[in-house]
């Protein structure tokens, strides 16, 4: 099987990976660095020789291709098989023995950094090797969500650099200061992660360096739904004015998945009296608002705007009714939501003003194709389901199935597997739907069933929000 490399070079940081940070000499510190990560190697503290003819999933250890950078300390990567006529397996990595602050969903200070951190060392990377964190031969077993697994992430600047060059990105992002060492008894490394930790703290560099000075704070910036939305269309996904910035806006609840919302902002064009509706995603960060929860609720919402896989939304929100401050999410009236307006997938299709509206779409058919995003590669069940819809004109968009939704038959019994989609189509039932629009890119990551952003098309996907949004017939 040809192994594809899956991004172009960047120029190089490996040499400086470890020092990049280094601000020893201006802070107090040692004006010795030492550099753990680059000096630190499988071959001297492992009895594994090579990765060659071996496979992570299987064997604990093997070459991989970055397929999508998340976060500081998350990655998700296809193995290079060894088994002949098998197809690259997904492998979505929780990196071993750190945890790097957040800054996809809910962000934290020093979370980009982060992140920037970790993305240019892999798309810099011609070479990418995964270990168990014991550096023991064994089979990768998931992390306690079933749907990880954790990794030592081992990287080269060379094409099938040896087994004793590789170096150790996990090490290189604690000695980096964009975590402490955490969880790393059992590994042999452990020496290591401990040295690394203390330097950068008595360095005084990343989280150890006092306060962000690229992380929103102070007064937010009053903008509205509208102004973020508009700029988002202008420049085809990216929103500048507002990205990484603190915000505060005002909108009515008007869907709720889990623990955040769709918000929404109606605004009247005063010459022809027409109604431009535009929406917001708000993500709690896994906390539970009633505020946030109560359909109809007009809200003001102060957070941290971001776009996560081309969508806009705010995080980093908060509400306390017995001890509110400034940036909490204020209830300004509480009303009925009206009816969702029915719209067409032609309307829809490459309209990023749409995004994040609620609508109804009626009359779609299951084309017989569907996925879980985990049982298509580790065969970890997740809930979690794309199906493949289509209308009475041949239009096809994806609707998504989040974990904790789920999708109901006809007769009442869960959707929960990735062969259930055929129930509809082997019963030829026609769907009536609800539910909100968000961008989707096959282009970014297709086949795990997440969301990315495209160039100069915008693939589009229905998010279902609640089970019973949706009719058979």
């Amino acid at each position: 099987m040809k192994f594809r490399k899956f991004l172009l070079v960047l120029p190089l940081l490996f040499s400086g990976l470890a020092a990049c940070n280094n601000n020893s000499g201006s802070n107090g510190s040692s004006d010795r660095h030492v550099q753990y990560a680059n000096t630190t190697h499988i071959t001297d503290y492992s009895s594994i020789t090579t990765y060659e003819g071996k496979n992570f999933l299987d064997h604990g250890i093997g070459l991989v291709r970055l397929y999508n950078p998340v976060d500081g300390d998350t990655a998700h990567f296809f193995q290079r098989e060894t088994e002949a006529g098998r197809d690259e397996r997904l492998v979505k990595v929780r990196f071993y023995g750190i945890d790097t602050p957040e800054s996809t969903g809910q962000i934290e200070p020093f979370g980009k950094a982060a992140s920037k951190y970790t993305t240019d060392a892999l798309n810099n990377a011609k070479t990418i090797v995964l270990t168990n964190g014991d550096l023991v031969e064994v089979k990768a077993s998931a992390d306690s969500t079933g749907t990880r697994f954790k990794a030592l992430v081992w990287i080269s600047e060379k094409e099938n650099a040896p087994i004793n060059e590789l170096i150790c990105l996990n090490l290189a992002i604690v000695e980096a200061g964009y975590s402490n060492g955490k969880g790393v008894a059992d590994c042999p490394l452990a020496d290591q992660f401990n040295a690394a930790d203390l330097q950068a703290q008595e360095e005084k560099i990343g989280i150890w360096s006092g306060e962000d000075p690229n992380f929103p704070k102070g007064d937010a910036m009053a903008t509205s739904i509208k102004d973020i939305v508009t700029e988002f269309v202008e420049k085809k996904g990216e929103c500048p004015t507002y990205e990484g910035k603190k915000v505060r806006i005002n909108g009515v609840v008007v869907k709720v998945v889990d623990d955040d919302a769709y918000v929404v902002q109606d605004f009247e064009d005063e010459e022809t009296g027409e109604v431009e509706r535009f929406g917001m995603f708000i993500f709690a960060g896994y906390k539970s608002y009633k505020a946030l929860k109560t359909i109809g609720n007009d809200l003001t919402i102060t957070g941290n705007f971001t776009v996560r896989y081309g969508n806009p939304q705010l995080t980093n929100v908060k509400y306390n009714p017995y001890l509110p401050d400034k940036d909490d999410m204020v209830i300004n009236a509480s009303g009925i939501v009206k009816p969702f307006p029915e719209m067409t997938m032609d309307e829809v299709d490459n309209q990023r003003k749409a995004i994040n509206l609620i609508g109804t779409f009626k009359h779609l058919k299951a084309t017989g194709k569907g996925y879980n995003n985990i049982d298509k590669t580790t065969q970890v069940k997740s809930g979690a389901m794309n199906i493949e819809l289509e209308d009475d004109k041949g239009n096809k968009m994806q609707l998504r199935v989040p974990k904790n939704v789920w999708l109901m038959k006809k007769d009442g019994g869960v959707m929960d597997r990735v062969e259930d989609y055929k129930y509809l189509y082997d019963n030829n039932l026609y769907i009536d739907l609800t539910a909100a629009i968000a961008v989707y890119a096959p282009g970014a990551n297709s086949d795990d069933g997440d969301s990315g952003t495209a160039d100069d098309k915008t693939y589009w996907q229905l998010t279902l929000c609640s089970k019973t949004d949706v009719v058979y017939y």
